[in-house]
């Protein structure tokens, strides 16, 4: 027996441990350059010391438009295309024409927007939904306490 399983009998080390231990052993022997059941090994099956010491790459410095998601940008441009004048009631087609998505994409895009509640179907066709309404009111309402408490701020308050 050899002397790596002479030491293995008397380990308290689970029997998985002990075939990766004797798996590892194995691996590792011989000279560089060997074949083995891995195949040709040029640089060992571990990384040298050198490989260890080398430091990590630097990530570069990346443009915001590198972050953008443009699945996310083509359903703002659908939903964006329901504006029309007035917000009337929008078809499908129109909507295509709009942005120069395919049919399937505006068709699916506004699907998504109904069950998250920015657009909602109608008989006429696609209009805004309540979600997305009631996102505009909130804004516009905070903009007006904005403007107004800057007024008072500066002293141009009518009395």
């Amino acid at each position: 027996m050899n002397e790596l399983a002479l030491a293995n009998t008397n380990d308290p080390q689970p029997t998985h441990q002990r075939a990766d231990a004797r798996r590892s052993a194995h691996m590792d022997r011989g000279p560089v350059g060997t074949v083995s059941k891995m195949g040709t090994s040029p640089q060992g099956l571990r990384p040298t010391a050198e490989a260890k010491k080398i430091a990590p790459r630097r990530r570069k410095e990346r443009d915001k438009k590198d972050y953008a998601i443009d699945a996310v940008l083509r359903a703002f441009k659908v939903l964006e295309a329901l504006e029309g004048r007035g917000f009337e009631p929008i078809k499908i087609m129109r909507v295509q024409q709009r942005t120069g998505f395919t049919y399937n994409f505006c068709l699916r895009a506004l699907r998504t927007l109904e069950l998250a509640g920015y657009a909602k179907e109608t008989l006429d066709g696609w209009i805004l939904g309540a979600k997305i309404q009631n996102f505009a009111t909130r804004h516009q309402g905070a903009t007006l306490l904005e403007a107004g408490s800057r007024s008072t701020v500066c002293g141009s308050e009518n009395p």
